[in-house]
């Protein structure tokens, strides 16, 4: 908000600038008396945003609090600031600017998001299996399950920038009627993210090997296939890179046709089916969290660089953010995100992530023995 100085508002009534300097001054007074050392990562936050505090995103606890305490000295010499009369429009910091994670429900938070303002969207929410996450809120019957995922659908397709790019996670036949909850306007393709690494013993039944992902967008789609190439596999460098294949029947309206195939230098293209392990067994020890559904960070990185803009273009929405894999991988890509999280534990856990973790979490690339032909 713009703040104007006690001099520019001399023509004003001068009771009504005495209210607003004693007022003012009595913040100040409550503000160096406040014990910020006892504030968690998020209510620093929260402090910086209600006193308009900029450059607080990505500190850490005590960084927040000695900006927080700079900005409570008022030097005896300066005239306190005051806010400007009603009828001036107030400017707010965009939102692209921003890297948090909001503590509360998603149905009431995502309202109060900017149209067309997120570049990416990756939703991966309660399947309505049964998972504990806290909050006794994974098992409904599946009418009103689906009427929520609506909620919530219809206000992300309105945060969605017309050429951005939103994932929604689940198993097949759950993402199925969500997608019937999808407006037949918008674009969609179906892709897969298989692992092997995970079963049940005690399933009698086929054991599940991936779970999809339903890909939405808009309008002109922003995809960058040679940032997400994939490694060839050994019988094609060994068999077919360099040679020539000659025409065969049926394979060509004209029979005097050939393909010399060669290899990119950056691989095969990419696939419909992601082969990344889950974080189950010896897979992503060092990554795991305690959280029942945790997306490995392989996997968030690889979706956001599919598609991602320059760090002015929007931010990345995640309005499930679970054990946060999908903040961290936009803060490792320098983007700009915001998260919304209901469980407060989960939010701490978050924080501890991206403080803590975001040097030492690697990307690892998929297996190359999982990839695909060129």
């Amino acid at each position: 908000m713009y703040v104007w100085s006690i001099l520019a508002c001399l023509a004003k009534n001068t009771n009504s600038r005495s209210n607003k300097i004693d007022a003012a001054a009595d913040t100040v007074k409550s503000q160096t008396t406040m014990d910020y050392a006892s504030k968690t990562l998020s209510e620093l936050k929260t402090i910086c945003r209600e006193r308009k505090i900029k450059g607080f995103s990505g500190k850490s606890t005590k960084e927040l609090i000695t900006l927080i305490q700079s900005k409570d000295e008022v030097p005896t010499n300066t005239i306190v600031e005051v806010e400007a009369p009603a009828e001036v429009e107030a400017p707010m910091e965009p939102i692209v600017l921003r890297q948090d994670v909001l503590n509360g429900d998603t149905i009431v938070i995502l309202p109060t998001l900017e149209s067309d303002s997120a570049q990416i969207i990756i939703a991966d929410p309660p399947y309505n299996i049964g998972k504990d996450f806290g909050n006794d809120s994974d098992k409904q019957p599946m009418d009103e399950y689906l009427i929520w995922c609506e909620k919530w659908i219809k206000e992300c397709l309105r945060i969605l920038k017309p050429n951005g790019t939103m994932f929604i996670y689940g198993f097949s036949e759950i993402l199925a009627l969500i997608l019937s909850k999808v407006p037949y306007s918008v674009n969609r393709r179906w892709i897969v993210w298989h692992y092997t690494n995970k079963n049940v013993p005690s399933l009698n039944f086929w054991q599940r090997s991936h779970e999809s992902i339903l890909v939405l967008w808009k309008s002109d789609k922003v995809f960058h296939r040679d940032d997400i190439r994939e490694a060839y596999t050994e019988g094609f460098l060994n068999g077919a890179a360099g040679k020539e294949r000659k025409a065969t029947k049926g394979r060509f309206s004209k029979g005097d046709k050939s393909t010399t195939y060669t290899a990119h230098a950056n691989g095969a293209l990419p696939r419909d089916v992601i082969k990344v392990a889950a974080l189950a067994g010896g897979a992503g020890m060092n990554e795991r969290v305690n959280h029942p559904t945790q997306k490995p960070l392989t996997l968030c990185d690889k979706l956001i660089r599919s598609c991602k803009q320059s760090a002015t273009d929007g931010y990345v929405l995640v309005p499930f953010a679970g054990s946060g894999s999908e903040c961290l991988a936009a803060k490792k890509l320098g983007l700009p995100f915001v998260g919304i999280e209901l469980n407060p534990e989960y939010v701490t856990l978050i924080h501890q992530r991206l403080e803590e973790k975001t040097q030492t979490e690697e990307v690892v690339p998929p297996s190359e023995s999982l990839s695909a032909n060129p």
